[in-house]
């Protein structure tokens, strides 16, 4: 249902009983749900809360049209009690949603989140000057259709090729490429590091990193704190050794990352820095063996997409373990010879499901584990290559728990029963 247009008068009554209705809802109400009901009612007012956050950006919008900029970012500060650079961002997202006129519809219906209509707004924004019309409106209903399988991160990568709907693949590597070194280059000039000194003993600090620098580090630092399925090893331990390891797992992820950051300086390869100074940390790029030497976008392993200059760059100086599909194979089948998968086995299938494969799951690979499919290797289930699946700790125990099944589509992508039918995540695999 399109809404009809209201006067002003109409538009402050209807606000005014948004508004009460709204005040006269007890918090207390909340704490009266069953489990399930307050899951509910959480999904419901973050819907709202989204379409009320669209209103308002419309309005912001209104008051920028009329008010020059800086004038417009005192007014609104004042009347949203912020500071004015927040309220200019305010005016600046305004701007993007304007782009996506569907998209913004679409969000103030509650049928998309805000987020997303900011990614669309942006990306079409991104469009080359000879796109036409009928073009940006086909990649504008195609990204609100996307939008409800994917997350904002993912739709934003799928965004970067959404010229695949009315141009030829190169054109569409060439543009994504486009985008991608015009952003690694912002990011690059934006990248930062400030350390002080707490005096007790500490230190703080802030730092600003791009993505594939910030995915390396990111890398490492999971490799040290990553969950892990250790109760095995721990029946081989003491109680009082137990105890103190289940201490050690409790610990919040913060802490953990702390100490692998710790770890990580302290492991650095000094002796040969700054001229050989290598990447202590493996990545995995995946690329099209034809067009290795092209000017095509590459993939990390957790999804994230890089330009091919950084591609090239990266193989100068730095320790690249390359998926380079259609090319020569490294060996992946290991039958009843070995029982777990092998680090080579466990990094084409980070390529193959870009992190843990239970629906609705955004774990990294780093945090993953590799899963018997078919059947268990006690069974008389092979350590193979196509019997492979990534899960994270939790959904791991669920699969043996309540015995899911797993299936490779044709296309390559994992498939999950968990006794509701055949399922697979939505995670976006340029």
């Amino acid at each position: 249902m399109v809404a009809q247009p209201v006067e002003s008068s109409q538009l402050e009554a209807r606000l005014s009983q948004l508004h009460a209705l709204v005040a006269a809802i007890p918090l207390a109400a909340y704490s009266d749900q069953t489990p399930a009901e307050a899951r509910r009612t959480a999904m419901a007012l973050r819907t709202l809360e989204s379409m009320l956050r669209t209103h308002v950006s419309a309005a912001v919008r209104a008051v920028d049209r009329l008010v020059p900029t800086r004038q417009a970012s005192q007014l609104l500060a004042g009347d949203f009690g912020l500071d004015a650079a927040t309220a200019h961002r305010e005016i600046k997202d305004a701007r993007v949603l304007a782009a996506a006129s569907a998209a913004e519809r679409a969000a103030a219906d509650g049928r998309i989140s805000l987020p997303h209509a900011m990614v669309i707004g942006a990306a079409l924004r991104q469009l080359p000057e000879q796109v036409n019309p009928e073009q940006r409106r086909l990649a504008e209903a195609q990204l609100i259709v996307d939008a409800a399988s994917l997350s904002p991160k993912d739709l934003t990568t799928r965004a970067r090729r959404i010229t695949e709907l009315y141009d030829e693949v190169e054109a569409v590597d060439a543009y994504e490429d486009q985008l991608l070194t015009r952003a690694e280059t912002r990011a690059r000039s934006r990248a930062s590091l400030s350390m002080w000194d707490n005096h007790d003993g500490t230190w703080q600090g802030r730092f600003v990193l791009p993505e594939l620098q910030a995915r390396m580090l990111k890398t490492v630092v999971d490799a040290f704190a990553a969950p892990r399925r250790s109760h095995l090893e721990q029946l081989r331990l003491s109680r009082l050794e137990r105890a103190r390891a289940e201490v050690e797992n409790d610990k919040p992820y913060d802490r953990k990352a702390g100490e692998a950051l710790m770890a990580l300086i302290e492991h650095l390869p000094t002796d040969g820095l700054p001229t050989t100074g290598g990447t202590p940390a493996r990545i995995v790029i995946t690329i099209d063996e034809a067009k290795l030497r092209s000017a095509t976008p590459a993939t990390l392993a957790t999804g994230e997409r890089i330009s091919a200059g950084q591609l090239r760059r990266l193989a100068c100086s730095h320790g690249i373990l390359p998926a380079v599909l259609g090319g020569a194979g490294i060996p992946v089948e290991l039958g009843r010879s070995q029982r777990l998968f092998s680090a080579a086995q466990r990094d084409a299938l980070a390529v193959m499901d870009g992190g843990c494969v239970a629906p609705g799951c955004d774990r990294p690979p780093a945090w993953c584990e590799a899963h018997h499919g078919g059947l268990p290797f006690a069974d008389g289930g092979k350590t193979d290559l196509n019997q492979g699946y990534l899960l994270c700790s939790a959904h791991h125990h669920d699969a043996h728990q309540r015995k899911w099944r797993f299936r490779r589509a044709p296309d390559g992508r994992a498939e999950v029963d968990r006794g509701r039918g055949w399922e697979r995540h939505h995670r976006y695999r340029p």
